[in-house]
């Protein structure tokens, strides 16, 4: 009988077996998805980190339904990576004066030195996404294997999974991110390096077939719907994206569960015990920042009054955060509507005041200009998706689709948040994978540009 040992983390490019990612199997008592009944996981106990796992655990229905249950506790880890290199590398979070650590000014100033090699940076979402991408898959295969027509859902969710974490890689990496195959019966089948577009067409696929696995599930159906909407946004694909989201509900929501385990929660707040990292809200960061705390007692950011003002959206030991919800979509439908020929009719500012009305915002007018509606439909999704992982896939796509200068996009000019040799944010658009892709993949060459 073939055991293999449990792990808990894994460097997708440092590893040769794919025995050792077929059984990422992580403690799975932290997913909460809103809208979904509890009962339909099982209840027996999961494994504990370290502990030996039998391969043949896994090739029974209720084994691939454990299965899948880590996969998406792989997503909330990734999520939760996710959401805090975004936040630090744009104006959402800035370097706290009294920090110690100098890597958290180089994030924050966008900055690659001597002391940090290219890449660094962001290894750990790389990884975290590369896992729960490959597992993903995995549990299709088992899923289609060991389970029934009722588990059906259950494949389009992992689909969808899968499908979300390709979104995050074009959204926060260069051109040309290789996506590895590990097939549950096979070794690693490594790819080239894929374009930004291919990643999100590529997405966009997957999320097909996540709506076709759905069903009458509303829950999966509504998520892949809203990461097709997305990935096809980010290829100027507005009319496509404006009709596979029209029918989501406004009330939507896709949450995960940040906790310890997931890493979610301590990352916003500290690095080691002796080598504290910790950022606040951004206040008008690199002259093109939002004024976050300019807006206190607005729902959609919380924040302490007094300064330094700590962002209070993921606190406590467990915290759920939307990776998908409603509100996004009629985000969607409202700069799609800005697009030629839909432009300048006041339809764009339907979903975005229907929006505000949910949580008793007053409604917005008309600016009158071009840009100065671009501005404001990205200053909405600014606010309703802060901390959620967004904003860096927004600053592209304002440079990428709307031509602007990054210098106008990106927090820019002198960097003002410590002594640490940071004088300046840098020109770095985008993350770096690891070192390791290079060194293990044979057919990935590195970024193919580095370009928003």
């Amino acid at each position: 009988m073939t055991r293999i040992k449990h792990l808990r983390r894994l460097i997708v490019g440092a590893v040769d077996s794919s025995a050792l990612i077929r059984i990422l199997l992580i403690p799975v008592l932290l997913i909460s998805l809103s809208g979904c009944a509890i009962d339909r996981l099982l209840t027996s106990s999961d494994p504990v980190e370290g502990a030996v796992i039998d391969l043949s655990d896994v090739k029974t229905r209720n084994g691939a339904i454990r299965f899948h249950r880590s996969v998406m506790v792989a997503l909330t880890s990734a999520f939760a990576q996710v959401s805090y290199f975004t936040a630090v590398f744009t104006d959402e979070m800035t370097k706290d004066l009294l920090s110690t650590t100098y890597d958290g000014a180089v994030l924050d100033a966008r900055k690659q030195s001597s002391q940090i090699l290219p890449g660094v940076l962001a290894d750990n979402a790389y990884n975290a996404l590369h896992i729960a991408r490959v597992n993903a898959a995995q549990a299709i295969t088992l899923l289609q294997r060991y389970g029934i027509g009722a588990d059906s859902a259950l494949i389009g969710e992992a689909y969808a999974a899968q499908a979300q974490t390709i979104v995050y890689l074009g959204e926060m990496f260069c051109s040309g991110i290789p996506l590895t195959r590990a097939p549950f019966d096979g070794g690693l089948e490594y790819t080239r390096g894929m374009s930004t577009a291919e990643l999100f067409q590529t997405a966009a696929a997957l999320f097909d077939t996540a709506i076709a696995y759905a069903g009458d599930s509303v829950r999966v159906a509504s998520l892949a719907k809203i990461g097709k909407g997305r990935a096809l946004m980010n290829l100027g694909l507005y009319d496509q994206a404006l009709n596979v989201v029209r029918d989501v509900e406004t009330s939507y929501m896709y949450s995960l569960r940040f906790s310890s385990a997931t890493g979610g929660v301590t990352l916003w707040t500290i690095t080691t015990a002796a080598n504290p990292a910790i950022f606040e809200v951004g206040n008008g960061e690199g002259e093109n920042g939002i004024d976050w705390t300019s807006t206190p007692g607005d729902p959609r950011v919380p924040f302490s009054t007094s300064s330094p003002h700590r962002q209070q959206k993921v606190l406590g030991t467990s915290v759920l955060l939307p990776m998908a919800k409603g509100i996004e979509a009629r985000m969607i439908e409202a700069e799609a509507l800005l697009q030629p020929p839909n432009s300048p009719a006041g339809d764009w500012l339907g979903p975005i005041n229907s929006a505000r009305a949910t949580v008793g915002l007053a409604a917005l007018t008309d600016p009158g200009t071009a840009d100065s509606r671009i501005d404001m439909v990205f200053n909405e999704r600014a606010y309703w998706n802060f901390l959620e992982g967004h904003r860096l896939a927004d600053y592209r796509r304002l440079v990428r689709q709307y031509e602007r200068l990054p210098m106008n996009v990106y927090p820019y000019g002198i960097y003002t948040q410590g002594g640490w040799s940071v004088l300046a944010y840098e020109n770095n658009y985008v993350f770096s994978p690891p070192r390791n892709e290079e060194e293990r993949n044979h057919l990935y060459t590195g970024c193919i540009d580095l370009n928003p």
